[in-house]
């Protein structure tokens, strides 16, 4: 059983996410790093979508007291989508823990901020993906999609 949390919207997107999360956490099980899950989903969504960027890195830029831009690191957001069929932008942040709490609502939501501010890219829709961790409680073991955005 695939759980999602959704609020509203293109449910064919929602729909392609819940089946092939499901398909790679049929193949893979728990147990696995969110870099294993990470590229197993690309690959499935590369089939699907041209415009598939796994670790995209979103510079942090900061402005001095005299007005000059700088970056001084970058964060790297887990799969960034760019349907460009639809020209439609995903950001896609994978877990593999326990529990999905409100810190990767605050991590997703930053990614989206600095890509509008630093790109002017603005995200249609932002999930966190939380595949079951070793141990988990949830029997049979669920993938919980939770909609950011």
């Amino acid at each position: 059983m695939v759980l999602i949390y959704k609020l509203d919207t293109i449910m064919q997107f929602i729909d392609t996410l819940n089946e092939n999360s499901k398909y790679v956490f049929d193949q893979l099980r728990t147990g696995h790093s969110e870099c294993t899950y990470q590229k197993a989903l690309a690959i499935q969504l590369r089939k699907l979508f041209n415009g598939v960027e796994t670790e995209k890195h979103i510079g942090v830029m900061f402005t001095d007291s005299d007005g000059i831009s700088h970056t001084i690191g970058d964060e790297r957001a887990d799969i960034f989508i760019h349907d460009t069929d639809n020209n439609k932008y995903y950001l896609l942040e994978l877990k593999t823990t326990k529990n999905m709490g409100d810190e990767v609502v605050c991590q997703v939501t930053k990614y989206i901020d600095m890509l509008k501010k630093n790109y002017n890219i603005d995200v249609d829709e932002a999930y966190a993906v939380n595949f079951p961790a070793p141990g988990a409680n949830s029997i049979p073991l669920d993938i919980v999609i939770k909609k950011v955005k």
